[in-house]
C-alpha cells in the first residue's frame, strides 16, 4: 500500500511539475519553491521547515515523491526492469561517505562564496528543469502540433499549433549530456547519482538518520534470502547482516512488497530493537559476496569518472570566472528585471531555466560561455528572438531561488535593465533611403521619437525614459540591428 501511494504521488508531482515547465499549467509554482536547493538559496524558511520536518518524520521521502530528477530516475529504473530478464539485480553496496560529504562541502563553500554555478551543476531540480525546458518541452510541443494537424483534418479546431523555440544549443547539448549520464547510471545502478553525488540527497540523508519512522528488519522472520537487497535501488540493505543504511534509504518501499517473509516493516524507530540489527551502516567496508565486489568496482569506476568531470568543471570555473565578467562595455548581458545585478544573479541562480520556459515572448535565453564560466547557463535577454513585455513580470513571480526577485508590475516598469545604442549607419534611412519608425512605434515608454533628418525621419533617444526592454531592437528590421540594448551590470 505504501509503495502504491508513493508511486501515485510521485507521478502526480512529476507530471504536474513537467506541465508547469511546458506552460500547460500556470498555478503550480509551489512545487518549484519546495525543492531543497532552491529553497536554501532563497532562504525560504517555510519550505526548509516543511522539508526538514518531513525528513525527520519519514526519512528521505522527498527523493521519491518531490524531486523530479529522482522520479525520472525511478521511471528509467522501472523501464530497465521491464526490459531486463534479471528483474531483481541490485546488490548491497557500502556508502561512499567521504566522496558524498566532499561533494556536499564543495557545494556549501560555493554557496557561501556566492558562486551558484557549482550548485547549478549538481542540483537535481535544476538538472531536471534544464532537461524539461530544452529537451522534453520541444517533444511535448511536437506532439501538440501533430495532434493539431490531425484535429484540423477533422475540422476540430480545439488544439492550437505552437512555435518550437531552441533557446540555446549549448544548454540543449548540456541537457542531453546530463540525461545520458544520469539515465545510464539509473538504468545500470539505480539511485547511484542520488546517493553518491547529489548534494540534496547527502544533506537529507544526514537528517534521515534521525527520522521517526524507518524501515525495520525483523531478525526472527528474516531468512537472509536477499530479495530485499536485490530490489533496493539505493543498494542500502545488507541482508547478510540485516542492516539498513538509513542515510541512503529513499523510502521507495519496494523492499516491503518483495519480502516473502514479511520481515520488513515501516515503523517507528522506538519499535526496533537496539541490538544493532538496523543500525546505520555507512562505515561498513567489507561485502562478503563476489557479485557485490564486482558491482562496487563498476560503481567506483563510474563515480570516479563523474567526480573527475566535476573537478575539472570546478577548476576551470575557479580559474576563469570573475565577478566582473561582462560587467562593462557592450558585452554586458541584459539581465531580467528583478535580477538586480551580475553579482546577485550569479550568487543565487541555479539555472533551472524555469524563467526561460515561462517567458511569453521567448526573450530569455541561457547565456553562453562568452560571458564567463560563472555566468554559463544563467538567463539573459536575447532581443533578436523577443523582447521584455512591458506588462509582464512572470520571471520574478516563478523564480524559486529569488535570483530574479518578485517585483510588482509597477516596479518592473521603472527598473532600468539597460540602455539603447543607435547606429545610424545600419538604419534603413541610410541604407535604403526609406522611412521606418518601427522602434518608436513599439517603444512602451516613449523614449524614442522620430526627428527630421534630411528629408526623412530618424530615431532620437531619451535615455532618461529608456528602461532597456528591447522592444525597439526586436522590431528593428535591419541585420545587424541599427538599434540595440546594452545591459547594466547593476540595475538602476
Amino acid at each position: 500500500m505504501l509503495r502504491k501511494l508513493r508511486i501515485v504521488i510521485g507521478i502526480l508531482v512529476f507530471c504536474s511539475l513537467s506541465l508547469f515547465f511546458f506552460n500547460v499549467i500556470d498555478s503550480l509554482g509551489i512545487l518549484a519553491k519546495i525543492q531543497l536547493i532552491p529553497a536554501l538559496l532563497a532562504a525560504n524558511l517555510l519550505s526548509i521547515l516543511f522539508l526538514s520536518i518531513m525528513t525527520l518524520l519519514l526519512g528521505r521521502l522527498y527523493c521519491s515523491i518531490l524531486c523530479p530528477l529522482g522520479i525520472m530516475q525511478d521511471i528509467v529504473i522501472w523501464v530497465s526492469r521491464k526490459a531486463s530478464k534479471n528483474k531483481k539485480r541490485f546488490t548491497y553496496d557500502p556508502a561512499w561517505t567521504k566522496l558524498r560529504y566532499a561533494v556536499l562541502a564543495i557545494v556549501v563553500v560555493a554557496f557561501f562564496a556566492g558562486f551558484a554555478l557549482i550548485p547549478a551543476i549538481l542540483d537535481p531540480y535544476s538538472i531536471y528543469g534544464r532537461i524539461a525546458t530544452h529537451l522534453l518541452s520541444p517533444v511535448w510541443l511536437s506532439i501538440n502540433n501533430l495532434l493539431a494537424i490531425v484535429s484540423d483534418k477533422f475540422e476540430l479546431y480545439y488544439i492550437a499549433k505552437k512555435t518550437i523555440h531552441v533557446q540555446s544549443i549549448e544548454a540543449m547539448l548540456l541537457s542531453i549530456g546530463f540525461l545520458l549520464v544520469i539515465g545510464f547510471m539509473a538504468w545500470k545502478y539505480g539511485r547511484l547519482y542520488c546517493n553518491t553525488i547529489c548534494p540534496a540527497g547527502t544533506l537529507l540523508g544526514t537528517l534521515s538518520r534521525f527520522s521517526l519512522f524507518k524501515i525495520s528488519i525483523n531478525p526472527v522472520k528474516c531468512n537472509h534470502c536477499s530479495l530485499c537487497a536485490a530490489t533496493c535501488k539505493s543498494s542500502c540493505i545488507d541482508s547478510k547482516t540485516q542492516r539498513i543504511d538509513y542515510s541512503r534509504c529513499i523510502d521507495c518501499f519496494d523492499c516491503l512488497e518483495n519480502c516473502p517473509q514479511n520481515a520488513l516493516t515501516f515503523t517507528t524507530r522506538f519499535s526496533t530493537k537496539p541490538s544493532g540489527k538496523n543500525a546505520d551502516v555507512t562505515d561498513i567496508k567489507v561485502i562478503n559476496m563476489k557479485a557485490a565486489d564486482t558491482e562496487v568496482s563498476r560503481r567506483r569506476f563510474l563515480t570516479t569518472g563523474a567526480l573527475s568531470m566535476f573537478g575539472v568543471a570546478v577548476s576551470v570555473a575557479g580559474a576563469t570566472a570573475s565577478p566582473s565578467a561582462g560587467s562593462a562595455g557592450e558585452n554586458q548581458p541584459v539581465l531580467p528585471p528583478g535580477a538586480k545585478s551580475n553579482k546577485h544573479l550569479s550568487s543565487n541562480c541555479t539555472s533551472c531555466h524555469l524563467c526561460v520556459s515561462k517567458c511569453p515572448n521567448q526573450a530569455l535565453k541561457p547565456m553562453s560561455i562568452g560571458y564567463g564560466i560563472g555566468a554559463v547557463m544563467q538567463p539573459a535577454m536575447d532581443y533578436r528572438k523577443g523582447y521584455c513585455d512591458y506588462e509582464c513580470n512572470l520571471c520574478g513571480m516563478t523564480c524559486p531561488t529569488d535570483a530574479i526577485q518578485q517585483i510588482s508590475l509597477e516596479q518592473k516598469q521603472k527598473i532600468k535593465i539597460g540602455y539603447v545604442v543607435f547606429n545610424q549607419t545600419h538604419c534603413v534611412v541610410e541604407t535604403d533611403n526609406v522611412n521606418c519608425g518601427n522602434c518608436a512605434v513599439h517603444c512602451p515608454t516613449k523614449a524614442i521619437t522620430m526627428v527630421t533628418y534630411k528629408d526623412k525621419k530618424i530615431p532620437s533617444i531619451d535615455l532618461s525614459r529608456c528602461i532597456g526592454c528591447g522592444s525597439c531592437e526586436y522590431h528593428c528590421p535591419t541585420n545587424p540591428r541599427a538599434i540595440h540594448v546594452v545591459g547594466f551590470a547593476e540595475h538602476k
